[in-house]
């Protein structure tokens, strides 16, 4: 006797309302299988979609432009900051250095910005004299001390 045998005499041993009932039940049981294949299909294409929409973002992503201790001197020095500390780390640069008025370290770090650079932390706290010319103010005037790190946020290319 065949494996297929002892399912076949129990299928004519149904009677014929309830085989056409278990019929039924089995093309329910497909139609609903056939649902959620098509619904799973549908999940992934859209998983799919979200994933090549964040690619496309991604390159819309600000470059980081590549900078040197004299570069961010100089972009120091155009937002009126005197730069005392540029220390280069594993992951972006720490900066430190003086300021008359807290609105020019907002500059630099907006111009930062732009380059890909941006801050995960600063502070700002008044000390010291500011030892520089900026806005008109002169030699001996209470300024106040900065120190920011910056990190890119995609991996910097000279330019």
């Amino acid at each position: 006797m065949t494996p297929g045998a002892g399912l076949m005499s129990w299928w004519r041993a149904r009677p014929p309302s309830e085989r056409r009932r278990l019929q039924a039940a089995a093309l329910l049981i497909l139609v609903l299988l056939g649902y959620l294949a098509v619904r799973q299909l549908g999940a992934v294409a859209a998983r799919q979609n979200e994933w090549l929409q964040l690619e496309q973002r991604s390159r819309q992503l600000l470059q980081t432009q590549a900078l040197d201790s004299e570069q961010w001197q100089a972009l120091g020095l155009r937002h009126q900051l005197t730069l005392q500390d540029i220390a280069q780390l594993e992951q972006g640069w720490r900066l430190s250095g003086r300021v008359a008025q807290p609105r020019q370290v907002e500059a630099f770090l907006a111009a930062a910005l732009q380059l890909g650079w941006y801050p995960l932390g600063w502070q700002l706290q008044a000390g010291g004299t500011f030892n520089g010319t900026a806005n008109g103010i002169s030699n001996g005037t209470a300024g106040l001390e900065f120190s920011v790190q910056l990190v890119a946020l995609t991996p910097p290319r000279e330019g």
